[in-house]
């Protein structure tokens, strides 16, 4: 592979960089148009999103999800978080 060429796998985190900086862009969006606490979750939500779209520009560079250590805690985090949002929005959608 030519110096400066990114793998497959560097590539498919590549596109998950776009995927969930998108998705953060678009809870960003979305939840400005909201009221209460759906505004609060989405704005929450979407800086979770773009925390886990950096650990993925991480994982570019260290070729590992898993190392260092703190990038697996990291990574985590934000789908122990993201699933806490999805049980606050189901909650909140019944609510209302």
């Amino acid at each position: 592979m030519p110096e400066g060429a990114m793998d497959v796998s560097g590539l498919y985190n590549l596109c998950e960089v776009l995927l969930w900086g998108t998705a953060a862009a678009v809870m960003f969006v979305r939840s400005s148009r909201e009221e209460g606490p759906m505004r609060r979750l989405g704005k929450k939500t979407s800086a979770v999103l773009a925390v886990f779209s950096l650990t993925d520009v991480i994982e570019i560079k260290t070729g590992a999800w898993w190392d260092p250590w703190w990038l697996l805690t990291l990574k985590s985090a934000c789908v122990v978080a993201l699933v806490g949002a999805g049980i606050r929005y189901r909650k909140l959608r019944s609510q209302g």
